[in-house]
């Protein structure tokens, strides 16, 4: 007898649910990026030749669009074959939702939501989290405070990537 994860995995690789497959794949993407990038990133969704991805916090969407979108391009086309769905990317987007933005009765924004996110925790990723090459035990010898808080708080960083 199959299991239900062999069935939805057929299910998916249809074309009547390309769909499914594409919000997999840009699952797949978040979670190969660093905590620090994935812990501001809601959700994702592709439009036409565009990859879109809601953030949580409107003043990091001129700083993600500037730095950050050109490493999840690279991520793209370097996986080309994994994603099966994502293949003709060619432009990523950082964008904060207008559900966000207009929130003034404080009602909570959710991100949409699909059933295939059942079977994540199920399904093997080809990629690997990021790793983390430093351990975090260097020499400070900053002698200006603020600089020395500042090395201070990239070792909690990387000791937290550790932990995480």
């Amino acid at each position: 007898m199959k299991s239900s994860h062999s069935i939805i995995s057929k299910l998916k690789s249809k074309p009547e649910f390309k769909r499914l497959q594409e919000i997999d794949d840009i699952g797949k993407i978040i979670n190969a990026l660093p905590l620090e990038m994935r812990k501001y990133i809601s959700f994702g969704t592709q439009k036409k030749q565009k990859l879109c991805f809601a953030l949580n916090n409107p003043l990091l969407c001129s700083e993600y669009n500037r730095y950050k979108s050109s490493l999840i391009l690279a991520i793209c086309q370097e996986f080309r074959e994994h994603f099966t769905q994502l293949q003709d990317v060619k432009e990523v987007w950082f964008y904060y939702p207008q559900a966000l933005e207009s929130n003034k009765n404080g009602a909570y924004f959710n991100a949409p939501k699909h059933f295939a996110s059942v079977c994540e925790v199920q399904e093997e990723y080809y990629l690997q989290r990021y790793e983390e090459h430093s351990k975090g035990e260097f020499l400070n010898h900053a002698t200006d405070p603020k600089l020395h808080k500042l090395f201070e708080k990239i070792r909690q960083n990387i000791l937290k990537n550790l932990n995480a």
